[in-house]
């Protein structure tokens, strides 16, 4: 698969953000992984799923963010990447920056 474009739908977040993904894959089961790292490279939080995507754009994943612990993220830049597979096939992945700010 193909990822046309990665946004998200707070971005700066101030609370909660959501994540989309638009891909050459309408209709298809995909397996979906988002994760967040922080400028140090290290993963701070990630969510996987299967999901059927409506036409050419995955269901809204939605993060509150926070860490793997459940803590609230330090206000900062962080950089979340996108990775797509359709029905075990290649993995596709895609990265952009979010900025938090703080509550």
């Amino acid at each position: 698969p193909e990822i046309y474009n990665l946004y998200t739908t707070e971005n700066p977040a101030r609370s909660t953000t959501g994540f989309f993904i638009i891909h050459d894959r309408p209709n298809a089961r995909l397996d979906i992984r988002i994760s967040v790292y922080n400028t140090n490279g290290i993963e701070v939080w990630s969510h996987t799923e299967q999901n059927v995507a409506d036409m050419n754009t995955s269901f809204p994943i939605t993060w509150s963010l926070t860490d793997k612990n459940n803590n609230r993220l330090d206000p900062g830049i962080y950089i979340y990447r996108a990775f797509i597979s359709a029905e075990g096939g290649k993995e596709t992945t895609k990265s952009k920056k979010l900025i938090i700010l703080a509550e």
